[in-house]
């Protein structure tokens, strides 16, 4: 999917999530302030409702993973059925593999299974957000000047987003600013 639309929908789930993850972090933060009695706020990787049985947010994430996958499979052939461009789409597949992981880490969070280890929901984003940018940064050979530019403003853009992940996992979950800073630098 080295195509316009294999760099429009994946660009437009991390403005979704960040546009969902600012609401929910809004949303947790108010109610906690309004209703003291409530539960303090506290900062999660991923912002599932409380009373809902469904994980929309690890589930959309998976299911978006593995269409990226497929996606990258099926246009990574030529009209002749020949693997044509195999190391971009690996690329971009690795990619969304990172991305399922960290999907199943949140599911494994929500479910609640035993001996997972304390944050792997985080590490786990920090991993796939990681992973994309070495990506990038190294996704620029025999490229224009202007696409090895446009390509190091995303990578300076992901760096952001694993420093602020980082940051969100190491300092005291009843703060919202780092979460509101994870979300910014996903937005961006």
């Amino acid at each position: 999917m080295g195509s316009f639309w294999g760099h429009v929908v994946p660009g437009t789930f991390f403005i979704a999530f960040a546009l969902w993850w600012a609401y929910s972090i809004f949303k947790r933060y108010f109610a906690s302030i309004i209703r003291p009695n409530n539960q303090p706020y506290q900062s999660t990787a991923a912002f599932i409702s409380k009373s809902s049985n469904i994980p929309a947010e690890p589930l959309l994430k998976l299911i978006a993973s593995v269409i990226g996958i497929v996606g990258e499979a099926v246009t990574g052939f030529d009209t002749n059925w020949n693997y044509d461009n195999i190391q971009n789409n690996f690329q971009h597949m690795l990619m969304f593999f990172y991305y399922a992981i960290n999907a199943v880490a949140d599911l494994a969070v929500f479910y609640k299974v035993r001996y997972i280890p304390p944050n792997i929901d985080y590490l786990s984003a920090i991993l796939a957000i990681f992973n994309e940018g070495f990506i990038f940064a190294n996704h620029l050979h025999g490229r224009k000047m202007l696409d090895i530019k446009l390509h190091m403003c995303r990578v300076y853009s992901i760096t952001a987003c694993v420093l602020a992940s980082i940051i969100e996992l190491v300092m005291d979950k009843t703060d919202v600013r780092p979460a509101i800073f994870r979300c910014v630098c996903y937005l961006w």
